[in-house]
């Protein structure tokens, strides 16, 4: 595909372009191996089609829009994980601790994670351990958020644990013994 979704031949890239003319160059310097040069550039022709077949498979039919890009790269998502996480570790018994250069978490079970961000950019720039929903342990905090009922956006009451300041983290009740 080019860059306006269009298929484009594999025999109208440079690249070809460059592979005929090494044939035809061979087949002035040696006429003798014309049949075989011709075969294997057939074969590496082949092998390029195949690779971008291949390649198409991974993105589907999707075209890439730089203005969808740019709206994605500006999306509080991250931030929510961030909130629903740190929150969850600090209700749990873990610990989250912001520093100079990002978070160190402590889970409940006891295991920790140094120099955590929640922003892909700031994880790439500095360094850091990217913490996104494709973690196991964030997918499973989505996991356990209680459903809405028909008529608002809120989760029920009975779906919230209960703290003396209110629900601390969304996490069903059947899931606990009760509120705490």
């Amino acid at each position: 595909m080019n860059s306006r979704g269009q298929d484009q031949d594999v025999l109208d890239s440079a690249e070809s372009g460059a592979a005929f003319e090494r044939l035809y160059a061979q087949a002035i310097v040696n006429p003798g191996g014309i049949e075989t040069n011709v075969e294997q550039m057939i074969e590496q022709v082949r092998q390029q089609a195949q690779q971008e077949r291949a390649g198409r498979s991974l993105y589907g039919e999707t075209i890439l829009d730089p203005a969808l890009a740019q709206q994605m790269s500006s999306h509080p998502l991250p931030y929510w994980v961030e909130r629903m996480t740190t929150a969850y570790l600090r209700s749990e018994g873990g610990q989250a601790r912001r520093g100079l250069f990002g978070y160190s978490l402590q889970w409940p079970d006891g295991s920790q994670m140094e120099g955590v961000s929640f922003l892909s950019r700031e994880a790439q720039d500095q360094g850091l351990t990217h913490l996104s929903m494709g973690d196991a342990r964030v997918r499973s905090l989505v996991q356990q958020l209680p459903a809405c009922d028909s008529q608002s956006s809120h989760p029920t009451s009975a779906d919230c644990r209960r703290a003396s300041g209110g629900c601390r983290v969304l996490v069903p009740v059947a899931d606990h013994a009760g509120c705490r």
